[in-house]
């Protein structure tokens, strides 16, 4: 098995591709009091793919490192506040991660929150 279906096969939870619905959704990681904003590329109920957008943070990310990660996603309380989570890779300036508790919420109920 090679490329993207290896990795398909591996993941426990389909990915909710944003960009497929042409959202520009912004969300935020933090690392002690340092805070990087990023694009949301997809998620799902064990982890997400981002965009680092911004500049001037303290902290390189790096794989491995222990993150909250805020989805900004305001219709649901348990999506618009930190999430424990750990960078798995890094990537010509995306980050996958990793949710160190799965998300309660269906992958289609991720979907509808987010297409409002």
């Amino acid at each position: 098995m090679k490329g993207s279906n290896a990795l398909a096969e591996r993941r426990k939870h389909p990915r909710i591709q944003l960009l497929a619905y042409g959202f520009n959704h912004e969300c935020a990681i933090r690392k002690l009091d340092d805070s990087i904003q990023a694009n949301l590329i997809d998620i799902s109920p064990g982890g997400a793919r981002l965009k680092l957008t911004g500049a001037g943070w303290n902290f390189d990310p790096a794989r491995g490192d222990a993150i909250s990660f805020n989805p900004g996603i305001q219709a649901l309380p348990e999506l618009c506040a930190d999430i424990p989570a750990e960078i798995r890779w890094i990537r010509e300036g995306e980050i996958g991660i990793f949710f160190q508790k799965e998300l309660s919420l269906a992958v289609s109920d991720l979907q509808r929150f987010l297409t409002k």
